[in-house]
């Protein structure tokens, strides 16, 4: 597999975990917005998985979608990154 199919599979898992276990909505320019995992104001965190971006517009959180990622769910490594985002297909 290329960098760069591998890349962009990475990028729809991301997609996918934000949208299924997040409940992340399309919003626009290539955002989601939904509720923030920091502060939990109502749709007031977005993430743009393209630009590898995330801010909340109250408290100002803004790791990379990665790292989000793995804060939640208490991953230590990329390799448990991976493993944990295949079940989001």
């Amino acid at each position: 597999m290329t960098w760069k199919i591998a890349k962009e599979n990475i990028r729809l898992k991301f997609y996918a975990y934000f949208t299924k276990r997040l409940g992340l909505q399309k919003y626009r320019r290539g955002w989601l917005k939904g509720d923030c995992p920091s502060c939990g104001k109502h749709n007031k965190f977005g993430v743009n998985i393209s630009q590898d971006r995330t801010n909340c517009f109250v408290c100002g959180y803004n790791d990379k979608p990665e790292d989000v990622i793995c804060k939640l769910e208490k991953l230590d490594t990329f390799q448990d990154l991976r493993a944990y985002l295949n079940d989001y297909d």
